[in-house]
């Protein structure tokens, strides 16, 4: 209940971790509760993630529950998703078949599909549905503003893993 994992620019702290069993293919079920670091920011979470088949490549499943500290008050997030990853030596891949987040703003809330790639240089594609505009977000303009509920966004990276580049991002709605 109190583990510890210091990496480079971050740390698990107060870490809780259940693993039953990992062996090579075989289904893998891990719990974990803690408290991420880096920087400033702390964030308390709770985590279940379901490996179909223990590798480098397979299916998942992941619940989190998460709460960033911050001030005047926390912001929960709370994820699931589902998709696939692989790991290799030249690329790194996340394929989320499917991901729901509902959150406090300023966080969005969404359901949707995303990828991710890294292979020296971090890619990204998110195509989802912000299930409303987030209160602290500035206002869209006319006619986006008249309904902000079921928003279609598309975002977009390609650049640098310290998202230095430029990012894309879509909204639309109808013709506008």
């Amino acid at each position: 209940k109190q583990g510890v994992v210091i990496g480079d620019g971050y740390s698990f702290a107060a870490l809780d971790a259940t693993l039953p069993t990992l062996g090579d293919r075989q289904p893998a079920q891990l719990t974990a509760r803690g408290q991420f670091i880096r920087g400033e920011t702390r964030m308390q979470f709770n985590a279940a993630l379901g490996i179909a088949s223990a590798g480098l490549r397979s299916a998942f499943a992941l619940q989190a529950k998460t709460q960033i500290e911050r001030q005047p008050k926390p912001l929960k997030m709370d994820v699931d998703t589902k998709g696939r990853y692989a790991f290799d030596d030249a690329l790194t891949t996340l394929t989320l078949d499917s991901i729901a987040v509902r959150a406090d703003s300023p966080l969005p809330s969404f359901k949707g599909r995303a990828f991710v790639a890294n292979a020296g240089r971090l890619a990204f594609n998110v195509d989802a549905v912000l299930t409303q505009w987030p209160a602290d977000w500035p206002t869209l303009p006319a006619p986006l503003v008249s309904n902000t509920n079921g928003l279609p966004v598309q975002l977009k990276y390609r650049g640098a893993s310290d998202l230095s580049a430029p990012l894309a991002l879509l909204v639309k709605r109808d013709a506008t």
